[in-house]
This record gives structure tokens, C-alpha cells and sequence, in this order.
């Protein structure tokens, strides 16, 4: 062969594309589509797992360890449980049949044990009771499973031929159990833009009682205590009352008589425990109530002033 005609070979073999052996592509493509395939196969396993758990946490019921983290009694149903309470507590006629009917209606709603007529007095009615309406206010947890529920509650007062139209605001402390739910203490009249921390107190503490001479002195002070609770302005109940952030009732109820004061020492030194039932009258309807509180209470120079109010 001439030097012109492998110089000619060799040009046209320069001229063609390099090609991989077909035995070395087809090991290339098996390796890249298991390659492919595992990952795609422990993306789809890793997507299924997680999705079941996320459904197993949902689907799980109240008495199962896996729950979602949130207070049963500040939910919808307990708003409307709280509504179906009111419209039975603003429901009322005069009279002993009257007041056995209001007795089973409320029933079904309270704590075992507790006022039947959740704190209202019956004998004391001077007007019958319609319930109109009632909307929520606020929600407030106290607790894992408790919360008190703040109403704005419309009803129509009558006798005879008379009537008029009354708004009251009430707090209702309720409970859970994540099957059903209870009231667990009386309707609380309270002002729409009180700060308070409203709070369902647990049972008495159980703690040294304070001694004669400041017990008799303190249920001397309670009395002149809630009637500036009561009545006074927010300025006048201040000699009275160190805290800002509670509100006076400032007329909606007027204060009637103590019924109950148990003074304990308080866990600050100076301070006091008060466990007190007082009964008020409504300035409206001029119902009586009994409204029960937990008040902190200490002596400033010859003076006892309150610190903290909670409801019991």
C-alpha cells in the first residue's frame, strides 16, 4: 500500500464518530435505571409512611396517647354548649313550679353537687325572664381542658304589662372531659372590657387560718370592699382595690351582704387568702345572686387593700 492510500485511510478513519461498544452501553443503562429506580422507590415508601402517620395522629380518638394538642373546651362545640347554657339560666318565671322546671333545665349543664340554681335566688325574682340572644365575648383558657366562656347575653325582663330589654356580660367557666363538658361554677356579671384574668379557682387550699384579730378585721373590710367594687368609679376603687387590671362592676350588680369569708395566711408574706360568698342584687331585674370569690388581700398602714380578685 502507497503512502497516498494510508494517508487516505487514515483521513477517513479520523472522519468517523467514536462509538461505545454496545456490550459497555447497555452495562451503563442498567446501572443508571436501578439507580433511577431505587430512588425512586424510597421516595415513594418514605412519602407513604408519613402520610399514614399523619393520618393516624388525625383519625386518633380522645382516649388514644396520640392526640392533637389542643383545649377541647375552647372549641366550637363548647361555645355552643356555653349559648344552650345561657338560654336556660336567662329563662325564669316566679313561683315553686317554676322554680323546679329551671332546676331540671339546668341540671344537665352543672357540676355535680353545685347551686341547682346556679347561684341565682329564686325567691328573691321580681320579674319574669325571656332569653333573646347570645354572642361570644372572649375565650379564655384556664386550664388543659377548661376555659371560661365570656357572653354578651340579650333577654326581655316582664310582669304584668310591663317589660324592658336587658344586655348582661357573663362569665361561664366550663370544662371538658374531650367526650362532653360541664359548667363548673356560677355565672359571673362582668364588665365587656375587663382585664382581668377570670379564673375558675380550684378547691380551698389547704393552709393555716389567720388569726382572730386579723379575720375580724378583714370581714369588717369586705363589705366596704365590694360595695366600691360595685358601684365606685375606677378612680374611687382604687383606695380599695391595687390592681389595674380588674375592672369595677361600676352598677350592674349591687352589692347586698357577705355570706361566707374563711381568711387563710397567704403564700407572700403580709397577705391573706379570702374565700368569700357574696350575694348581689342586679340592677335591672333586681335578682339576687350569689357570686363567689378568691381575693388577695394584704394591710398597707392601718389599711386593708385587695391585690388580686379571681372567681371561684
Amino acid at each position: 500500500m502507497g503512502l497516498k492510500e494510508r494517508l487516505n485511510k487514515w483521513r477517513e478513519k479520523r472522519r468517523k464518530p467514536f462509538r461505545i461498544p454496545s456490550y459497555k452501553a447497555k452495562k451503563i443503562g442498567n446501572v443508571v435505571f436501578w439507580v433511577l429506580f431505587l430512588w425512586m422507590f424510597t421516595v415513594s415508601i418514605t412519602g407513604l409512611i408519613t402520610n399514614n402517620k399523619l393520618k393516624a395522629m388525625v383519625q386518633k380518638g380522645p382516649d388514644s396517647k396520640v392526640q392533637l394538642d389542643q383545649n377541647g373546651a375552647t372549641r366550637p362545640e363548647a361555645v355552643e354548649f356555653t349559648k344552650q347554657f345561657a338560654k336556660e339560666y336567662f329563662t325564669w318565671k316566679r313561683g315553686d313550679n317554676e322554680r323546679a322546671n329551671r332546676e331540671g333545665r339546668l341540671k344537665p349543664y352543672l357540676l355535680e353537687g353545685a347551686d341547682p340554681q346556679a347561684g341565682l335566688d329564686m325567691h328573691s325574682l321580681q320579674w319574669d325572664a325571656n332569653y333573646v340572644q347570645a354572642s361570644i365575648v372572649r375565650v379564655k383558657e384556664t386550664g388543659k381542658q377548661s376555659a371560661n366562656m365570656v357572653l354578651k347575653v340579650d333577654y326581655k325582663l316582664t310582669r304584668q304589662d310591663e317589660g324592658k330589654d336587658v344586655t348582661e356580660t357573663i362569665a361561664v367557666p366550663i370544662q371538658t372531659d374531650g367526650k362532653g363538658f360541664i359548667v363548673t361554677g356560677n355565672p359571673q356579671v362582668v364588665k365587656v372590657d375587663n382585664k382581668a384574668k377570670i379564673k375558675v379557682d380550684k378547691d380551698e387550699k389547704q393552709s393555716d387560718e389567720a388569726d382572730y384579730k386579723a379575720k375580724q378585721e378583714i370581714r369588717d373590710f369586705l363589705p366596704t370592699f365590694f360595695k366600691s367594687y360595685t358601684t365606685a368609679t375606677q378612680k374611687e376603687l382604687e383606695y380599695v382595690l391595687h390592681n389595674k387590671d380588674i375592672k369595677g362592676l361600676e352598677g350592674a350588680l349591687h352589692f347586698e351582704q357577705i355570706k361566707e369569708a374563711k381568711v387563710y395566711v397567704g403564700s407572700k408574706k403580709g397577705t391573706f387568702d379570702v374565700y368569700t360568698i357574696a350575694e348581689m342584687k342586679d340592677a335591672v331585674s333586681e335578682s339576687k345572686m350569689t357570686m363567689k370569690y378568691v381575693l388577695t388581700v394584704k394591710k398597707e398602714g392601718k389599711q386593708y387593700i385587695v391585690t388580686d380578685m379571681t372567681v371561684k
